[in-house]
């Protein structure tokens, strides 16, 4: 009979979990085989996801001045696991309907 598995070693990144086989319900009987030794434990890959990373500004918009008829391009990046989305807020209002998929900001 087999045992639960064991609590995974880690809580993230890959860890292992293990269980053991005894042979003592039902035990063997009338001179009945014994278990293998090499048989007798299990491990297996538990909780493979990555670890989370607090979210870090690794580029940051630089202040910039322009005429009125030039576009003007505004990037901020941020790494983490998972990976951070960055909004844009302009006088307290959300201004991602003018954001790239890559997180740029393009004014006009």
């Amino acid at each position: 009979m087999w045992s639960i598995w064991s609590e995974c070693t880690e809580d993230c990144g890959g860890g292992n979990q293990t269980r053991s086989r005894t042979c003592t319900n039902p035990k063997p009987l009338h001179d009945g085989k014994k278990c293998p030794t090499d048989v007798g434990y299990e491990v297996r890959a538990c909780n493979e996801h990555l670890c989370p990373v607090a979210p870090t500004i690794v580029t940051l918009p630089m202040d910039t001045t322009a005429d009125r008829s030039e576009t003007v391009t505004f990037v901020c990046g941020a790494e983490g696991i998972p990976s951070p989305t960055v909004t844009w807020f302009e006088d307290d209002l959300n201004m991602n309907a003018f954001v790239t998929s890559t997180g740029t900001r393009v004014v006009r």
